[in-house]
């Protein structure tokens, strides 16, 4: 990464991490499509009761897929969980979501970081809906949705295109 990128370093105080991450994924989702963008409130910021920190994996449920609908106003996610769930079990590369979502390699990275924080503030889990994993050879990551989660999400979709 190079000024040459827009970017500069930063250093932050590491119990500030994830608020500066989530401040910061709000902006960029907001340059990319200020219409939609999930804004960072004050209730975002709070320290979060009952976050279960093991990375185990906690079901997901229809209400849970309702949340992410409502709460997360980003094409990139939209994209990631409607390729998935179009597919049950078969993988996804990042690259795909790029290129759906319509937006760039640094908004795809800010929206997954925002989507991560969602996650664990309003479902107080670490897992998401998706599996994934990076390909060492391609140098990038793969998703994919099981088949309980691809139909929760078609049918919490379903129910958004009708309203």
């Amino acid at each position: 990464m190079n000024d040459s990128e827009g970017y500069m370093p930063l250093l932050i105080p590491r119990k500030l991490y994830p608020d500066v991450i989530t401040l910061i994924a709000s902006k960029m989702s907001q340059e990319a499509a200020p219409d939609t963008a999930t804004p960072v409130s004050k209730e975002d910021t709070k320290p979060i009761e009952g976050l279960i920190m093991s990375d185990s994996v906690v079901q997901y449920a229809r209400h849970d897929f309702e949340i992410i609908r409502d709460r997360m106003a980003s094409a990139t996610v939209m994209s990631l969980l409607d390729l998935t769930a179009a597919t049950p079990g078969k993988e996804i590369a990042l690259s795909q979501v790029i290129k759906e979502s319509g937006q760039t390699r640094y908004q795809v990275r800010a929206q997954l970081g925002g989507f991560s924080k969602l996650i664990i503030r309003l479902l107080k889990r670490k897992n998401w809906p998706v599996s994934h994993h990076w390909n060492t050879d391609e140098s990038q990551y793969y998703y994919s949705m099981s088949p309980q989660n691809a139909a929760l999400w078609h049918s919490v979709r379903a129910v958004e295109t009708v309203c």
